[in-house]
């Protein structure tokens, strides 16, 4: 597949000289293969790698209206957005380093590696995957992508960036796959870059088959669309043919209220806090559910209070079902003409409270929190 370079992601690696007699490549290594690709960790919303039109609405304000876009699916979008770009951007110079400098093999405690290793504008990088010994797992490798600044020669200056390990799995219809987990540390790709990227983010992930599992634990990531510091544990599950789940906890502005002051589903530039749970088909209609807690809501029950608003949108991210629940009892009452059934269910998988914080697991190179491996889904991989 052709790889477009950005001139904004181009400073993370532009080889020195080590790229004049560059042409290592990284298609059919199992080395580099066991890395997961940006591609496997992706939030996208219909099948492989493209952001589906349910993604597409723009904004609006005031009330949302039936037929109007989707207010929570532009903050959803922004998040998917947000995180992708991050992704995006340690991967790219992963692949450039990679694809410029002839990797050297090594002997590390016993075990055998492969190191790609480069000066770039500000710092020198060094790629390294070995196989691994301690994961339990066949055919599994350790990888870590570290850098220094250009003037240091200490192995002490080193700043870990992205670490891990996977397995490689069989491919599915051109597409890697793989179950790992693997960790980044953008306060340290900031300090290394000069890039407005900070906090840590661990990812777990099972790509196999039709099916991508992740679970994304993160504490203070901010980037690109990412201005207010994102926190808690994400999940996202997405099966090729049918749809997917994501849900992510974080400020938003979900509800407002009518003429007669009642909540209803929209936005009046007041944020809750809301713990939200998104399940899509391939075609790009949705249904959502947010528990939304404080902001508009406290001010019109008169204390701390919570409410569940449930949306459903069609292709176009135009909204064909909306109302507001109570925080616990009735459960929610889909309109089945206006809200089409999704292949996995949203109602009973909005956040929990623990899903607030961070996983309690950290890893020890780039202290990013990192949760479990997802399970094995054998009815859809």
């Amino acid at each position: 597949m052709e790889r477009k370079w950005t001139l904004w992601l181009l400073p993370l690696f532009v080889a020195g000289p080590v790229a004049c007699g560059g042409g290592g490549g990284a298609e059919g290594d199992e080395y580099a293969e066991a890395i997961p690709s940006e591609e496997m960790l992706a939030l996208s919303f219909q099948d492989e790698g493209s952001v589906s039109s349910a993604l597409a609405g723009d904004e609006t304000a005031g009330q949302a209206l039936v037929g109007e876009p989707s207010q929570f699916q532009a903050h959803a979008r922004k998040v998917a957005e947000g995180l992708n770009a991050l992704f995006q951007k340690t991967f790219d110079g992963v692949h450039l380093l990679m694809d410029t400098t002839v990797p050297e093999e090594k002997k590390f405690l016993g075990r055998t590696c492969k190191v790609w290793e480069g000066d770039g504008l500000k710092a020198h990088w060094q790629l390294s995957s070995c196989r691994s010994v301690g994961q339990g797992k066949a055919g599994a490798f350790d990888f870590l992508l570290r850098g220094r600044p250009l003037d240091s020669t200490s192995d002490g200056d080193y700043l870990p960036v992205l670490a891990g390990y996977g397995v490689r799995l069989p491919p599915h219809e051109g597409h890697r796959r793989g179950v790992g987990k693997v960790g980044f540390n953008f306060d340290h790709l900031a300090a290394l870059t000069g890039d407005a990227v900070g906090g840590r983010l661990g990812v777990a992930y099972r790509a196999a088959g039709r099916a991508r599992q992740l679970v994304i634990g993160l504490d203070g990531v901010t980037g690109p669309n990412l201005t207010d510091p994102l926190r808690g544990i994400y999940r996202y599950f997405h099966v090729i043919g049918q749809g997917g789940r994501f849900s992510f906890v974080g400020v938003g502005d979900y509800v407002g209220t009518d003429v007669d002051g009642k909540l209803v589903p929209g936005h009046d530039d007041v944020d809750e806090f809301g713990r939200a749970v998104m399940g899509w088909r391939t075609d790009g209609s949705a249904r959502t559910v947010v528990m939304a807690c404080g902001g508009t809501v406290d001010q019109v029950r008169g204390h701390a209070a919570c409410v569940r608003v449930a949306q459903c949108w069609d292709a176009n991210a135009h909204i064909t079902f909306q109302d507001v629940f109570g925080q616990d009892g009735d459960p929610i009452t889909w309109e089945q003409v206006q809200c089409p059934s999704i292949p996995l269910p949203v109602d009973d998988q909005v956040p929990g409270e623990s899903d607030i914080e961070p996983p309690p697991g950290t890893q020890t190179d780039t202290g990013a929190p990192m949760g479990d491996e997802p399970p094995l889904m054998p009815e859809f991989e």
